[in-house]
């Protein structure tokens, strides 16, 4: 045998499963034809091309003595090498359906990212609540510098459910409940934010390693197409069908690089609304904030089934304490005894500005 015994069964058991003959095969992939040649027929057939070295001890045997008797993958490998662009073209193939394929993936990807980020600027009930947050946290820290923040960091939004009172009720449960009393629809925020948590599972960052990925893989495939092609693909019917392929990923990649733009752009909305006018797009701000508010939302949630089953307990402000012991400064006694007719009576008062707003 020219080839070796264990490849020589691998080629010859791939052949015995496929409903086409060597000849069938190498003319349907010539023309691209995806009615006879399915994907994993494709799929299987780029492992099984043959090397070099394997082309040229099977060409040897024959040369030698054209008589020989020569196996089904002796005939497979002769076949496919007199071909001078079947080994192009089934790799261009499959490297088409591997393109298409992402590109299918990181669309839907990039149209959660985007619904997400919508959400989060759209949602009348995260506005209110961030704005009672940064109040409180202004209450919170009266007498330092920190008492008259115009914004806050979002990503503190996780830390609400750590601060507890003496009673060991949280700061979050708290904040919902000033907001609830005027404004109920507070709690419909895991509704308003549902595409955010759909979204927590995406990460920004791989979403936009995978699009470079398939930008180097079409650079590759127009390197291989012209190979092959050079200046004849109208010369032949087979060039033009590789051609139409070529042209068709082109398009889903730039399809999928248009749907990441709207990514950055609903970023920056975000960024925007939340006070930073001066932000820049980042992948991985995108993954740290859909994961923070995604927690925050499953908090908020909890927090709901919570008061549907125990109902709520009102706090004096100044018993709150973060985890370890550390508790919350004092209050001014006219703070302190009524909280909510001094800071939280009209609702006009709890709307935060849009160049103030927390970030």
């Amino acid at each position: 045998r020219a080839l070796d015994v264990k490849r020589d069964n691998q080629i010859a058991i791939f052949l015995s499963k496929s409903p086409l003959s060597v000849e069938q095969f190498i003319k349907a992939t010539l023309l691209l034809d995806g009615n006879t040649v399915s994907r994993e027929l494709r799929e299987g057939m780029v492992k099984l091309l043959p090397s070099q070295e394997e082309i040229a001890a099977v060409s040897n045997k024959m040369e030698k003595d054209a008589n020989s008797q020569t196996t089904m993958a002796e005939v497979f490998v002769s076949s496919v090498s007199q071909d001078p662009y079947f080994d192009q073209y089934i790799r261009a193939w499959t490297t088409c359906d591997d393109v298409e394929e992402t590109c299918s993936v990181l669309s839907e990807q990039c149209r959660r990212l985007i619904q997400a980020m919508k959400c989060l600027s759209q949602s009348d009930s995260l506005r209110l609540f961030l704005s009672i947050v940064l109040k409180l946290g202004n209450i919170l820290n009266f007498g330092t510098n920190r008492g008259s923040a115009s914004a806050f960091d979002i990503n503190s939004l996780r830390s609400l459910k750590g601060m507890k009172s003496q009673g060991e009720h949280n700061l979050l449960s708290y904040a919902l409940s000033l907001a609830a009393k005027d404004n109920p629809e507070v709690f419909a925020i895991p509704e308003q934010l549902a595409d955010v948590s759909k979204a927590s599972a995406i990460k920004a960052e791989t979403v936009e390693s995978d699009i470079r990925g398939i930008q180097t893989k079409l650079g590759g495939l127009d390197s291989t197409i012209q190979s092959c092609v050079g200046e004849q693909i109208s010369e032949a019917e087979s060039h033009q069908a590789l051609f139409s392929l070529q042209q068709k990923v082109i398009s889903c990649v730039g399809a999928v690089e248009s749907l990441f733009e709207s990514v950055r752009k609903e970023y920056i909305v975000v960024l925007k609304y939340f006070g930073r006018n001066n932000g820049t797009f980042d992948a991985g701000s995108v993954d740290s904030l859909i994961e923070n508010l995604s927690s925050f939302v499953s908090d908020v949630s909890q927090e709901r089934m919570a008061k549907a089953s125990k109902g709520s307990t009102k706090q004096p402000l100044n018993r709150f304490r973060r985890r370890g012991g550390q508790t919350g400064l004092g209050l001014p006694s006219h703070v302190q005894d009524d909280v909510h007719r001094a800071v939280f009576a009209r609702r006009r008062s709890m709307r935060v500005d849009p160049d103030s707003s927390p970030s």
